[in-house]
């Protein structure tokens, strides 16, 4: 029998709806045996964070418990109400499902996609059912209306085998990455189901600067950037751009609210310079041609200081393992391109 520990924070007082939902996707969607677990409420807080634009931001904590052989830690959030994110982490042994589990992921998908449709009743889940069986493995791009499949696999030194199935959804030749629905595996087993799909709109789907003129642009402004570094005092280094660069599209929020536009990602690598900075990266809107940010990056690719940006904030949510956030990053990146002048 299961036995629920519920734990509301005194400091507010939130309703168990969401609660209710989340209990539910674990038996519906993930397909545990609840019959078996021990059941603790760990957290639920509600935040109206600044840049969901009035929008309910809820993040509930589960611990589940069998006997001394499972014990699986649940993260959901809900915004608005609405399903954002279950992310499944087993702390020891493994899950216990009422059913047996599809053995290969793209066979698991189909069953989840089945049961998220079943859980959600959202409608659009029927076009990423559609785009899915045009594809058989991962490592496969397909599109079905306004419904990109990306898929991807990676495996790490330790041996670890991610499985990522991401649906974009794309509009007049561009993908707004925000706008996703993103299953993940390890190991072949059911990690996480993420689905922002309609969160944010499109503001523009217009490019009208080239990668060529972005490049350009990204360039002027280096060649006039001042790199100071700190030696006691603030000291301006002297640095040359070098050949290489590194170009990404996609969109990006602009404004005060949840609208994305197109942008130019541009990465300039220095020839050399007496610093730990080795370039600098600019943001470029594709419509407009004006300048969204600058960075300096550091060996390895990190920004470690701003000149002006607009940097997308967590949603509270960010608690997937680094390594498969560097995977999903690489994946929502509609294209990318390392560029060398010969």
């Amino acid at each position: 029998m299961m036995i629920l520990f519920v734990q509301i924070p005194t400091t507010c007082a939130i309703e168990t709806s969401n609660q209710d939902k989340a209990l539910t996707f674990l038996t519906d969607v993930a397909q545990l045996d609840m019959s078996l677990y021990t059941v603790k409420l760990v957290q639920h807080d509600e935040s109206f964070p600044p840049h969901l634009k009035g929008l309910s931001f809820e993040s509930i904590i589960y611990d589940l418990y069998w006997k001394n052989e499972s014990l699986l830690h649940i993260t959901f959030t809900f915004i608005d109400n609405k399903f954002d994110i279950c992310n499944i982490l087993p702390t020891k042994g493994s899950p216990i499902y009422a059913e047996p589990q599809a053995t290969k992921p793209i066979d698991s998908v189909k069953d989840i996609l089945d049961r998220y449709l079943t859980y959600s009743q959202a409608v659009y889940i029927k076009n990423m059912q559609a785009v899915l069986n045009k594809v058989d493995s991962t490592n496969a791009t397909a599109t079905f209306g306004d419904v990109k499949l990306v898929t991807s696999t990676m495996k790490t030194p330790q041996g670890t085998t991610y499985e990522i199935f991401e649906w974009i959804y794309t509009i007049d030749g561009i993908d707004v990455q925000p706008n996703n629905l993103t299953v993940y595996f390890e190991d072949g087993v059911f990690k996480s189901l993420s689905d922002k799909w309609g969160l944010f709109k499109l503001g523009s789907s217009s490019v009208n600067i080239s990668q060529e003129e972005a490049i350009d642009i990204a360039k002027k402004a280096a060649n006039a950037h001042t790199l100071l570094v700190w030696r006691g005092e603030w000291v301006e280094i002297p640095f040359n751009l070098g050949d290489e660069l590194s170009v990404n599209f996609f969109t990006y929020p602009r404004g005060e609210d949840l609208t994305v536009f197109p942008l130019w990602d541009i990465e300039l690598y220095f020839d050399k310079a007496d610093s730990l900075v080795n370039g600098l990266r600019y943001g470029i809107w594709a419509d407009t041609g004006e300048i969204a940010f600058c960075n300096e990056l550091s060996y390895g690719g990190e920004s470690i200081g701003e000149v002006t940006s607009p940097t997308l904030q967590s949603d509270g949510s960010d608690v997937l393992i680094l390594v498969v956030l560097a995977v999903i990053v690489a994946v929502v990146v509609a294209s990318t391109v390392v560029l060398w002048k010969k």
